[in-house]
């Protein structure tokens, strides 16, 4: 059973996935747009948990952002995407049922929310 999810309502819920990468990445925001809508529309993109049924919470733009960071870091464009300010060697990891969305220092020093890593830059 797939989940019936509108595209165009996760590509307005993933404004801030796209301001996190293109402010990050120094990439253009139509280049940031068209990686995040390649997981929006990505027929294959596991919307279930490990055990094959649904999520509880059928809104799975923590999916897709998780999916989005994996593909930065494994395409060699930042392996650490997004750095954690307090510790370099590490990335920040989406914080699991949290709303509104948070990156997170796998450590438990540093939160920010989603679409606003660009508060790094004066760090």
């Amino acid at each position: 059973m797939l989940l019936s999810v509108d595209p165009d309502r996760l590509m307005a819920d993933a404004d801030g996935l796209i301001r996190d990468l293109a402010t990050t990445l120094g990439w253009s925001e139509g280049r940031a747009r068209g990686l995040v809508a390649v997981f929006v529309t990505e027929p294959s993109l596991d919307l279930f948990d490990d055990v094959g049924s649904p999520p509880e919470d059928p809104w799975p733009l923590d999916r897709i952002v998780e999916e989005v960071q994996e593909w930065v870091q494994e395409s060699r464009t930042d392996t650490a995407w997004p750095k954690c300010p307090i510790h370099p060697n590490h990335p920040l990891l989406i914080a699991e049922h949290e709303q509104p969305l948070r990156w997170e220092c796998p450590a438990g020093e540093f939160s920010v929310p989603l679409g606003k890593l660009d508060a790094l830059r004066d760090r």
